[in-house]
């Protein structure tokens, strides 16, 4: 495996580790501290963060196949940055972070679909 790939690989299962940790984060520390509506938001930006870092899982397999393949490492670099934006922003705006942070979650989900549409070209164009 390619130095990069390694290091997706490593960060998408920190990834995982972080988003089995504040799921139950959330629905045990804060099942009754947040409103129903925070809660679901937060339990979405754990779906979210899980979904994708096993996106990147398979971005890096993919792209150990498909070595000619020049854009699905910009693919894990777009989901790398979308579940921070995306997730992060949910979880910052769940726990009381000013409303504005909200603007992010669109950019992350922008670059969610941006790195799933790349990712479909790669493989056709492989």
């Amino acid at each position: 495996m390619s130095g990069i790939n390694k290091n997706f690989s490593i960060l998408a299962c920190l990834y995982l580790l972080s988003g089995v940790q504040l799921g139950a984060l959330g629905s045990h520390a804060l099942n009754d501290v947040l409103t129903p509506q925070k809660l679901a938001s937060w339990e979405l930006a754990v779906q979210y963060q899980l979904i994708h870092a096993i996106g990147i899982i398979l971005i890096c397999l993919l792209a150990t196949r498909f070595q000619s393949q020049k854009l699905l490492p910009l693919c894990n670099w777009l989901l790398a940055i979308g579940v921070v934006l995306f997730s992060g922003s949910i979880y910052a705006m769940a726990l009381g972070a000013p409303s504005w942070l909200g603007m992010l979650a669109p950019l992350g989900g922008s670059a969610f679909m941006l790195a799933w549409l790349l990712a479909g070209i790669a493989i056709w164009k492989a």
